[in-house]
């Protein structure tokens, strides 16, 4: 769902705009296109984000698909991983070490 919510929230311009001038903090430098696309180019370098893009791209105005296909072309896939063991890991490692996640 949330890649989803990415796209529609990217192929609204009016609406990025909108929330950008009446977001304190998000009136700086900061808020830029180049953050939103670095953003999509990590969705898409996992498979879900790719998979939803296909799914929806046919129904988005020519010149955005163009805009998004390239920025997925330009993200490096990388190898599915186990997400929950990786969480786990590192809240182990926050916690010092102690094993305390139920397995």
């Amino acid at each position: 769902m949330r890649q989803r919510i990415l796209f529609y929230q990217a192929d609204d311009p009016a609406q990025l705009e909108q929330i950008r001038t009446e977001t304190p903090g998000l009136r700086s430098a900061l808020w830029s296109a180049e953050s939103t696309v670095g953003r999509m180019r990590y969705d898409f370098s996992f498979p879900g984000p790719r998979i939803v893009w296909g799914q929806q791209r046919l129904v988005r105005e020519p010149t955005f698909r163009a805009f998004v296909d390239k920025i997925m072309e330009s993200a490096s896939l990388t190898t599915p991983t186990d997400e929950l063991a990786t969480w786990d890991a590192a809240l182990d490692a926050e916690r010092g070490g102690a094993a305390t996640t139920p397995r």
